[in-house]
């Protein structure tokens, strides 16, 4: 077997991701190999990173962005910055926003031993100069659990206005992958443009406030998983939120990261 350029081994792993090639993805890695995710408070196995982040995801995976940190690039022994560029058509709409994933890649005799993912960049794309206005959905009063049973609905669905719909003008979503605080029309635009899952309510407590909806701090688990690798996976993702609702709407919504699950309940 021809023994590939740390180029073509970051080339590859990109097209294995886009195209939900599990064992094509996991063959580029050592057996040991670890991934750093923001997303889990510890490294993970490749496998496992693969389950419960790919699962879901149905888009388009380009290098935008390549550099050599150590090494000349033959394979044998390199790190290098990459950054992918995701997005999907998943959504309605034309995004304005898109997202490029930031990784260090760890290269020894030809495979990965190591992947360290920093987080998340969002840029503006050109083309796109209008704004949007997706808050077009009138829901009426909700309370607090009809509005986390929505979120996890119209996230599944990829309804970009009934997601939005949920936050009032001002909110604010902060997101572990991201280093800052974004508009929800931004998050559902970056990140659910390539979702194609299973997003489902899984544990809903109310931590203050009395349910209503008025005025409420909530915290929730999403079970979230897919078929895109052609099997429904046993390690799934169980995304961790906090919310805050005011007068029916989301003001603040807080993602802040994952537990692994070895079943979907």
């Amino acid at each position: 077997m021809k023994k590939l350029s740390t180029r073509e081994i970051v080339s590859t792993l990109g097209e294995m991701w886009e195209n939900n090639n599990f064992d094509g993805y996991v063959s580029l890695f050592t057996k040991d190999a670890l991934v750093s995710h923001p997303y889990f408070s510890q490294p993970v196995k490749v496998a496992v990173a693969m389950e419960v982040i790919n699962a879901p995801v149905q888009g388009y995976t380009n290098i935008v962005g390549y550099e050599q940190v150590l090494g000349n690039g033959n394979g044998e022994d390199d790190i290098v910055r990459v950054k992918f560029q995701e997005t999907g058509d998943q959504i309605d709409e034309d995004v304005k926003y898109i997202g490029s994933m930031i990784v260090y890649v760890y290269i020894r005799d030809h495979v990965i031993y190591k992947i360290d993912t920093k987080g998340v960049e969002i840029e503006l794309l050109q083309k796109s100069t209008e704004d949007i206005n997706y808050r077009t959905i009138d829901y009426g009063d909700l309370t607090s659990k009809e509005v986390a049973e929505k979120l996890a609905k119209t996230w599944e669905c990829n309804n970009i206005n009934e997601f939005v719909s949920l936050f009032s003008d001002d909110a604010k979503i902060k997101h572990v992958v991201l280093d800052k605080e974004e508009a929800p029309q931004v998050i559902a635009e970056v990140m659910n443009c390539n979702a194609k899952g299973i997003t489902k309510l899984s544990d809903y407590a109310l931590l203050k406030g009395d349910g209503s909806g008025e005025d409420d701090v909530i915290e929730l688990t999403f079970d979230e998983t897919g078929t895109e690798m052609g099997y429904k996976p046993s390690n799934i993702g169980k995304i961790m939120v906090s919310a805050t609702v005011k007068k029916h709407r989301i003001s603040y919504l807080n993602i802040y990261g994952y537990k692994i699950s070895n079943s979907l309940r």
